[in-house]
């Protein structure tokens, strides 16, 4: 009896595996895998865009300098119209990745088609609809060492956030439209100082008004500290920073997208 137990040990240690729990593991394995490559292919994207538009910079500054402002120059104006606006699609590139990583696939398509064409209100009106729905702006990703979620927004905050975006939108709305109305944007008038400046500074609200979108997902999401400073390299530094924030995320966190609710479990505590 004893010969025959320890015949069958080497049969045991040899038994096939599970094939089912082979197959899922290895779909896990090749789903992790593709989200892998997606979150490398994304990285590698914003780090193009921000050296891009770095690039751009550098060569408007060095071309045109930025001080003093040059408004009753037409080159300058233009020069620097075209430079804010290719700004404005940085950011609003960041913007999309939030949003697709949010939402359904066509409503992403349908709100970034909205930021890209119509321009920062219906960046606005975004925001607007997830405070309303969710109740939150955080990114729905980990935070290492324990660190905690921010604290809840009580409903006069909520109340107040969906207010200040509401302005934030209707006032943008209303400058665009004057622009609109007395410099009409087609045909481009590039040899006219007077048109370049208006849309210049129309421009420059369409930025900090989605800029305001993107501070406020980043204070949701890091907490008062860092969120105010990664605002402030937004708003003083532009468009190179908002693809420096939105690779960290992605690198240390491999996602996007904001949490669904605000009491839901947003934050998986990660001790790595």
């Amino acid at each position: 009896p004893s010969i025959s137990r320890m015949s069958t040990l080497p049969l045991l240690a040899r038994r096939p595996p599970d094939t089912h729990m082979s197959s899922d593991s290895s779909g896990a394995a090749d789903g992790g895998k593709a989200r892998g490559c997606c979150t490398l292919a994304l990285v590698a994207f914003y780090a193009c865009v921000a050296l891009g538009f770095s690039v751009l910079l550098g060569s408007t500054i060095k071309t045109h300098g930025l001080f003093p402002f040059k408004l009753d120059d037409a080159s300058w104006g233009v020069a620097w119209l075209a430079t804010t606006v290719v700004d404005y699609y940085v950011v609003a590139a960041c913007m999309c990745g939030v949003v697709l990583a949010s939402e359904s696939t066509l409503a992403g398509i349908v709100w970034c088609a909205l930021f890209c064409l119509l321009g920062a209100p219906f960046g606005c009106a975004w925001v607007i609809y997830r405070m309303v729905s969710t109740g939150t702006l955080a990114l729905a990703a980990a935070r290492t060492h324990g660190a905690q979620p921010p604290a809840a927004v009580s409903q006069l905050g909520k109340d107040l956030i969906v207010a200040f975006y509401g302005v934030v939108g209707v006032a943008f709305s209303v400058r665009l439209s004057w622009t609109l109305y007395s410099f009409p944007l087609f045909p481009l008038q590039s040899d006219s100082a007077a048109w370049a400046a208006a849309w210049f500074w129309t421009t420059i609200g369409d930025f900090y008004s989605l800029t305001s979108c993107m501070c406020g997902i980043a204070l949701f999401t890091e907490g008062a500290v860092m969120g105010l400073l990664w605002c402030s390299s937004f708003v003083l530094l532009g468009g190179p920073f908002f693809c420096a924030w939105t690779v960290f995320r992605l690198w240390t966190f491999g996602t996007l997208a904001l949490s669904p609710n605000a009491a839901g479990p947003a934050y998986v505590i990660s001790n790595s």
